[in-house]
């Protein structure tokens, strides 16, 4: 296996303001919606500012690994999010789920539409241009997933803690007056990278790709924003909404990029911001 770590460096998205955009599709991925790490704040202000004919959630879009989404009755975050969906379903966007595997319950479901989802275990999209690319969640191609459910859901939870230990920490530093730290979050995201090789990870999702006659591959699950070639192979990885709030993009002529939506939303937005009926996203 070819080892791409000095050709694969990390990516910074390119970051949006906060306006109206339409693009021909947009991936999403790990939005973790149900646990304690969720940010669903920012991603309906995101989706409240957006349109494309396509629409793909990537996987991990709900977390049923945390207890929380494992009841019966959606909550609350769920059904933000299920009604700006289908609000955009309904002015006619496509809306793609491809489940990971914290939302793996929803694969027994693949090939049925639910509400306004399309369920795929996997799927493809071609893009304006012809290339035609994988998409799927990526945990597949993991090998720390041999380990079993268990070693996730620990870690899962091991993150909330850490999480809510640092609110707890910048909420005092806040009545101080001293500014917010941002170590934690840098610290969660450098061991997520270390249990997760970003090249070996990369190497074996675009070897799949290319094994099944894709000219690249678009996932999730890794939670670091990426797009880049690896031997002729796209790899774009959609990173996550618990600390990039990015996304991938598809303009018109079939470009792919990678965007991170601004971060302070005090609330959801309470109705869809006025869309232009065309045009492409400009940063």
């Amino acid at each position: 296996m070819p080892n791409h770590a000095a050709a694969f460096a990390p990516l910074r998205p390119e970051p949006l303001t906060r306006r109206a955009r339409v693009w021909r599709s947009l991936f999403l991925s790990d939005l973790h919606l149900g646990s304690g790490r969720g940010r669903p704040q920012q991603v309906i202000d995101f989706l409240s500012h957006s349109r494309a004919d396509s629409i793909y959630l990537v996987g991990d879009i709900f977390d049923g690994w945390n207890p929380q989404g494992r009841r019966s009755a959606p909550l609350p975050d769920h059904r933000l999010l299920l009604t700006r969906l289908e609000t955009l379903a309904g002015d006619g966007s496509r809306i793609v789920l491809v489940p990971g595997n914290h939302d793996s319950s929803f694969r027994r479901l693949s090939g049925r539409t639910i509400g306004p989802l399309e369920v795929r275990e996997e799927t493809h999209h071609t893009l304006a241009d012809g290339r035609r690319m994988l998409v799927t969640h990526g945990d597949g191609s993991d090998p720390l997933m041999a380990l079993g459910q268990l070693v996730g859901w620990t870690g899962g939870k091991l993150d909330i803690l850490i999480r809510r230990a640092n609110a707890e920490v910048n909420r005092l530093r806040a009545q101080l007056g001293a500014e917010t730290s941002t170590w934690v979050e840098r610290q969660l995201i450098r061991v997520n990278a270390a249990l997760h090789p970003r090249a070996t990870y990369a190497t074996r999702l675009t070897l799949r790709a290319r094994h099944l006659g894709f000219d690249g591959v678009i996932c999730g699950h890794y939670h670091i924003p990426a797009l880049t070639q690896l031997d002729g192979i796209t790899y774009a990885n959609c990173g996550d909404w618990l600390d990039h709030f990015s996304a991938v993009t598809e303009t018109g002529e079939g470009v792919l990029s990678l965007v991170r939506w601004p971060e302070a939303v005090s609330a959801p937005a309470a109705s869809p911001q006025p869309l232009p009926a065309g045009g492409l996203p400009v940063a």
